[in-house]
């Protein structure tokens, strides 16, 4: 290779005294050489030609073999079998959503019922809490006959002693008057 890039110097840049710069057109050269060989022969395409090369085989293998069908069928499948679940979970949603609207309207009714209940549970116990109060009324109006009737009853008693100490002492004055009668 060296003798083809010696063989290749111009005899006019030849006489470059520098050592430096002759290395560098020794290198120049030597680039443009090799940029004069055919592709094919350069070990450099395979780089990108073999990996190329490779993801074709394999995918034609993939496709010969039946590899890319088993895995659409095994895809077909799930999906049939993730649609199927999906249909179930709606109408699951759906059942939970008549159960969740019917637990409402149950509760709006015994809240209802509730309600209706605690009223007429507030008007007995006002009536009752009237009738109380009559009857309360009625108790010290009882209590206040009952004083007068004691104080009646004791003043009719005393009357009544009065009388009887008086009967009594007339009594005593018939026997005295009929003793001395006799």
């Amino acid at each position: 290779m060296r003798s083809d890039v010696s063989e290749n110097i111009d005899p006019a840049i030849a006489p470059i005294p520098n050592k430096r710069e002759q290395l560098e057109l020794r290198k120049l050269e030597a680039e443009v050489a090799e940029l004069r060989r055919p592709f094919w022969q350069k070990p450099g395409y395979l780089g990108v030609i073999l990996p190329v090369g490779l993801a074709i085989i394999t995918l034609l293998g993939g496709v010969v073999s039946g590899y890319f069908d088993a895995q659409r069928e095994r895809l077909k499948a799930e999906k049939l079998s993730l649609q199927s679940d999906n249909a179930g979970l709606q109408a699951e949603k759906v059942q939970l959503q008549r159960q969740t609207d019917k637990l409402r309207k149950d509760g709006q009714t015994i809240v209802h019922e509730l309600r209706n209940r605690i009223g007429e549970l507030k008007k007995a116990a006002d009536d009752k809490q009237g009738e109380l109060a009559d009857l309360l009324t009625m108790i010290e109006n009882g209590r206040g006959n009952i004083s007068n009737a004691r104080e009646k009853a004791q003043a009719v008693r005393e009357k009544l002693d009065k009388i009887l100490s008086g009967l009594d002492q007339t009594r005593i004055r018939l026997l005295a008057i009929d003793v001395f009668e006799e």
